[in-house]
């Protein structure tokens, strides 16, 4: 009796070392044999039903219902467009148990708007709108991504990793950014005019760019630069532009209202245009400080065409 009971039990034992299970925290797998190390043999957990729903339709390869540590070492890259859409994804945790992940495609897990954390910290490159749109990401730690595209968490309107506040502004690689939905968006090219640093704004792409508060003279129009254009000048009237200020110049010299007459320094002057002008030279004759008018030059007062005798001579007013 007791030969056959360690039959028996010699028996078992032979069948549990030739078949032994494996356990993936739900039911008891096929055995593989003890040939196979006890790591290649047990399964990942998965505890987002998404990322559990791709790994076993794309990652198992031996189709056993289970991705084995193995299955998982042989996974390099998440493939373009191969999350997104997915509302349902809420983390990517599981994720940390692929130890090869360097890549993330285009558009892996854009539009994952349940999404919010993507902390991988052997991802090392990251594809054209991998997270774009997922509006309630706020972590995303990936400190070994050095080849990051520029819109790859546009639209990630809660993520923390530059942030910015609606309406800040900024100059970067001759772009200029403004900030609208907490992102900074692929901003515009200023192109040869260049990015204002003052302004945070493209500068006008102007012939005669200018500088701010440049002034200058043309056309008689004064003109003063403004957000780096000349704008449309004033128009300078009979006064004209000053070409040492740079600015028209007043419209009179002195106080006058046109037809006023004066006399200075033996000129005779009249107001035209609100200015005295440059007057005329009364010569020897002098200016008449009664009609304000420069005096006829003779020896006596007269008409032209009078005449006269005097002391023996006769004389023609001219």
């Amino acid at each position: 009796m007791r030969k056959i009971s360690l039959l028996v039990l010699v028996s078992a034992l032979v069948v549990s070392c030739n078949e032994t299970a494996q356990y993936d925290g739900s039911k008891w797998g096929a055995g593989h044999g003890l040939a196979q190390s006890h790591s290649s043999l047990t399964c990942i957990s998965f505890t987002d039903s998404a990322i559990e729903a791709y790994a076993k339709s794309n990652w198992d390869a031996d189709n056993d219902g289970c991705v084995s540590r193995d299955e998982a070492a042989a996974v390099t890259s998440i493939p373009a467009n191969a999350f997104a859409g997915n509302t349902s994804l809420a983390s990517l945790d599981d994720l940390k148990q692929l130890p090869n992940l360097t890549s993330i495609g285009d558009n892996a897990f854009a539009g994952c708007t349940n999404l919010k954390n993507a902390n991988l910290s052997s991802v090392t490159s990251i594809g054209d709108s991998a997270f774009k749109d997922c509006v309630n990401l706020t972590e995303a730690n990936m400190p070994n991504a050095s080849n990051v595209a520029d819109n790859a968490f546009a639209g990630c309107t809660k993520l923390n990793a530059g942030a910015c506040s609606d309406g800040d502004k900024k100059c970067e690689d001759n772009k200029a950014y403004v900030c609208a939905d907490g992102s900074w968006g692929d901003g515009s090219d200023c192109g040869s005019a260049g990015c204002d640093d003052i302004t945070k704004a493209c500068k006008s792409a102007v012939v005669g760019d200018c500088s701010d508060g440049d002034k200058k003279c043309e056309g008689n129009k004064a003109y003063v630069c403004a957000d780096g254009s000349w704008g449309d000048g004033s128009d300078c009237g009979s006064a004209g532009c000053d070409d040492i200020t740079k600015s028209c110049k007043s419209a009179v010299v002195v106080d006058c209202n046109d037809g006023d007459k004066k006399c200075e320094g033996n000129k005779a002057y009249v107001c035209a245009d609100g200015s005295w002008g440059d007057g005329s030279d009364c010569g020897s004759a002098g200016c008449d400080d009664i009609t304000k008018s420069c005096k006829s030059a003779v020896v006596g007062d007269c008409s032209d065409g009078d005449k006269k005798c005097e002391g023996n001579k006769a004389y023609v007013c001219v």
